[in-house]
Formats: C-alpha cells, structure tokens, sequence
C-alpha cells in the first residue's frame, strides 16, 4: 500500500510553511535580576558557566557571560565577605564566652 503523499511532498509542504517566516535566533534573556537570589551552589555553577562561555561561546555567548562576569563576581565577593564576618563573630563570641578573661570565683572548689 502507498500512502497519499510520499516523504518528498511532506517535506516540501514544511518547506512551504517555513519560508514566510524569518530563521529563529535564540533569545539570550537577562539573568542578572536572579544572581541574588541563587544559593551559594547556583551562584559558583553559573560562574563556571560563565567563564567557560567567555573563553569559548559564540559572540552572543561571549558577550552576554562579560556582561554577567562582573555581577555574579561581585556577588560571589559579597558572599564570601559576609561569610567571613560570621566567621570572625562566632570566634570572638567564642573567647568572650570562654571565661578565659575572668578571674576564677575564689568560692569555687578547687580539685
């Protein structure tokens, strides 16, 4: 048995229905809005993604990842220095709460 329109004519009548249109181009969208609100995991992928894009993307690649290079950097930074306040606080809370500084209570019993 053949079918009604052979592989040609089905191929031809896509053809058709594609050349009124103009060739897709993929759209690049704005991820800058979203970098704050990445956890720390998303935030160090979309890094490396971004590095990787700057040194080897194509031109829309590579322009979109310098453009974002400096925002998720900027972040990454932030992180890290908010981290290392923490840090810093939780050791000072740590040698003040020690009792290394108090004279021991002469009450006390030693031994």
């Amino acid at each position: 048995m053949k079918k009604d329109g052979t592989k040609k004519d089905r191929d031809k009548s896509r053809d058709k229905d594609n050349q009124g249109e103009p060739a897709k181009v993929p759209v690049i969208h704005d991820l800058s809005g979203r970098i704050p609100g990445m956890s720390d995991a998303e935030l160090n992928s979309f890094l490396a993604n971004a590095r990787r894009l700057q040194a080897s993307g194509n031109a829309n690649q590579k322009k979109s990842a310098d453009a974002l290079l400096p925002l998720i950097e900027a972040e990454a930074q932030r992180r890290a220095a908010e981290k290392e306040e923490a840090r810093k606080a939780r050791l000072t809370k740590r040698k003040k709460g020690s009792g290394d500084d108090v004279p021991p209570d002469a009450s006390a019993p030693t031994g």
